[in-house]
């Protein structure tokens, strides 16, 4: 491999890392959300099916509104 080769692929694996961590700091963000969600449904009577329903459809929402959805 060539000098080049080599540096670009360790800015791509660089970049790769890079999105994983924001991957999954965004996803322990959902996570804290959606438990204090949860813990606010609890307290208003919605059940866990209730709070399953809520996700679900804000998980529809959410996918037919991104420009990701095809």
């Amino acid at each position: 491999m060539t000098y080049f080769a080599v540096q670009t692929r360790k800015q791509e694996v660089i970049e790769q890392r890079i999105s994983e961590l924001e991957r999954l700091q965004a996803r322990e963000k959902l996570t804290l959300s959606q438990k204090a969600l949860s813990g606010v449904l609890y307290e208003r009577g919605i059940d866990g099916q209730g709070f399953a329903r809520i996700l679900s459809k804000a998980t529809q929402r959410c996918s037919a509104a991104s420009p990701l959805a095809t």
